[in-house]
């Protein structure tokens, strides 16, 4: 789903997809403050990059009469945002990182690292030498075998 609705003028708004990008099913990109996605990217089922936020400081007015955000979002080549994360408004995405998904990203990430969590949060570097995966035993007799 690709949203910009740009009834106030703002100048970002737009969404731009490099070459050999994936966007996954149910995915939406709403980019009122102009979204930028590089190549090679893959954007998970049900990912969402929201490119506008509310302004909600002043208790005094309803929130909808308070304005809004949309600095915008880039994801940069050769990242991996994952099923259902959330990237919110004002978010760079750095080349070669990896978002788990179900995170909501609401800070920029560096790249070549990997994010997971709400907020999400930064776990580790991928050019760091990964941990060594327990062996994987599979039993294929009957329960008696086990």
């Amino acid at each position: 789903i690709l949203q910009v609705y740009n009834h106030r003028g703002l100048p970002h708004a737009g969404i731009r997809i490099g070459r050999r990008t994936f966007v996954g099913e149910r995915a939406l990109l709403r980019g009122q403050g102009g979204i930028a996605v590089g190549e090679n990217v893959l954007l998970g089922p049900g990912a969402q990059l929201i490119a506008i936020d509310h302004v909600f400081s002043d208790a005094g007015r309803p929130i909808r009469d308070q304005g809004i955000t949309a600095v915008g979002i880039t994801i940069e080549d050769d990242c991996w945002i994952g099923a259902g994360a959330i990237i919110l408004d004002g978010v760079t995405i750095g080349r070669g990182a990896c978002v788990g998904a179900g995170a909501v990203v609401t800070r920029s990430i560096p790249a070549r690292t990997l994010a997971v969590g709400v907020p999400a949060r930064v776990i580790r570097h991928l050019d760091a030498a990964p941990r060594a995966l327990p062996e994987l035993r599979v039993h294929l007799g009957g329960l008696a075998d086990l």
